[in-house]
C-alpha cells in the first residue's frame, strides 16, 4: 500500500526504508457511521483503507462529497502542510458507511522519513505540499469544489 504514496514508494524508499515505515503504522477499525477527523493519539495522517468505503467532506469545501473504497490513500498531501496553516475549516472528516479497516501511517512517522532523505521532499513532497496549499487558496478565492487528492499517481 505504501507504493500508491509518492513519496513513501520504492522510487524513494528502500524495502528495508518502507518496513520501518510499515512497522510505524496502526490498524484502526471503523463501525458503520462514525466520523473521523484525526487519531487521537498519533495525530493528523494518511489513511489506507484495506475495506469498505466512506466519504470525505470539509466544511469549506461547499459540501463537496469525495468518496474512497479500498486501497485509495486518504490525506497525501494534507497530510504534509501544518494545521494551523490548514485550519479547521480544512480538516477533512471522514464519515464511514460501512465497517472499515484502515490502515494510518501518522504524519511523524511521514515527517522523520522526509528529514532524514531530504531528497524525497525536493523531488516529490514539496509538490503534493504545494497542491495542498494552491487548492486550500483556491476554495478560499473562488469557493469551488476542489480537493487535493484528485489525481492519478503513474
Amino acid at each position: 500500500f505504501l507504493e500508491k504514496i509518492p513519496y513513501l514508494s520504492s522510487k524513494y524508499l528502500s524495502p528495508d526504508e518502507q518496513s520501518e515505515v510499515a512497522f510505524k503504522c496502526v490498524f484502526i477499525e471503523f463501525g458503520r457511521g462514525e466520523t473521523f477527523y484525526e487519531h487521537q493519539k498519533y495525530g493528523r495522517g494518511i489513511m489506507i483503507l484495506k475495506n469498505g468505503f466512506c466519504m470525505a467532506s470539509r466544511k469549506s469545501n461547499h459540501g463537496h462529497q469525495r468518496w474512497y473504497t479500498r486501497g485509495n490513500p486518504i490525506g497525501i498531501s494534507d497530510v504534509l502542510v501544518d494545521a494551523d496553516c490548514l485550519g479547521r475549516d480544512e480538516r477533512r472528516r471522514l464519515l464511514f458507511y460501512s465497517y472499515c479497516l484502515a490502515l494510518y501511517i501518522p504524519r511523524s512517522v511521514i515527517l522523520d522519513v522526509l528529514k532524514k532523505k531530504p531528497r524525497i521532499w525536493k523531488d516529490c513532497a514539496r509538490w503534493c505540499y504545494l497542491r495542498a496549499c494552491l487548492l486550500k487558496w483556491a476554495r478560499e478565492k473562488s469557493g469551488k469544489r476542489l480537493n487535493s487528492d484528485m489525481y492519478v499517481i503513474p
